[in-house]
């Protein structure tokens, strides 16, 4: 049968339906369905599952905003063997930004001799998300080593990075820049990459996303020394953990 739902943002509701077949027809935010046998599935607009037994279904939003749509669940098999003109893809990717949890945000070291100087997406303890980092853009005005470093670390500042749909609220996560005798605490980089032309930006994409959670950051060291200087570009969504 077809139940309606309007979720508040991280918000849930119980539905008594008793089947094997959910599908997730509408909606405008991802959710995660939790059966009354204690499995759960994350589901996007269009999304569904067969063959998983239940009598009880809570479904809760997982956008972190208000979310209303439409769940097919019971016991029998979904069929839609109607194609109006044209089939078109899911694009997770819309659903994030439509949902307002995509951001990019900029940030610079400054040059100072005898310190190492970074720049950093930093997740602040005690977040209630996660920050997924799909893609860096960095430059150096040195023509060296770029270096990145995942790890724990408290920002200073609290400049927030901007929703990449207008209107949106800016982001939970903080760029932040410092200068530090010592990078020590942070461990082995992540990543290093040489750059042989001074300030030509260096695209990174990772094969799969950077996971920021609370208390740590994404940190970028222009350089493999002290006295760097460069900025980066952060491209990044919030989940609710």
């Amino acid at each position: 049968m077809q139940y309606d739902f309007k979720l508040s943002g991280n918000g849930g509701m119980q539905i008594d339906v008793q089947g094997s077949f959910i599908k997730y027809k509408s909606g405008t935010g991802a959710i995660r369905v939790v059966t009354s046998k204690g499995g759960y599935i994350d589901l996007l607009p269009g999304q569904g599952v067969w063959g998983v037994d239940f009598t009880r279904l809570t479904v809760q939003d997982r956008s972190g905003n208000a979310n209303t749509g439409v769940l097919l669940a019971g016991a029998y098999d979904f069929r839609d063997q109607t194609i109006p003109g044209t089939v078109s893809v899911a694009d997770g990717g819309m659903n994030w930004t439509n949902n307002l949890n995509c951001f990019m945000g900029s940030a610079s070291a400054i040059a100072n001799a005898g310190t190492h100087n970074i720049a950093a997406l930093a997740n602040p303890a005690g977040n209630t998300k996660n920050v997924v980092v799909k893609s860096v853009k960095c430059s150096s005005v040195s023509g060296t080593y770029l270096t990145l470093f995942l790890a724990l670390y408290t920002p200073a500042g609290n400049t927030k990075a901007l929703n990449k749909k207008g209107g949106g609220a800016v982001s939970s996560a903080v760029l932040d820049a410092a200068q530090l005798a010592s990078v020590a605490a942070f461990g082995n980089p992540l990543a290093m990459h040489f750059d042989n032309v001074n300030g030509t930006p260096r695209d990174v994409v990772f094969q799969e996303p950077v996971v920021i959670p609370p208390g740590y950051a994404l940190i970028y060291r222009p350089g493999n020394t002290t006295g760097g200087a460069g900025d980066i570009t952060f491209d990044f969504r919030e989940e609710v953990i």
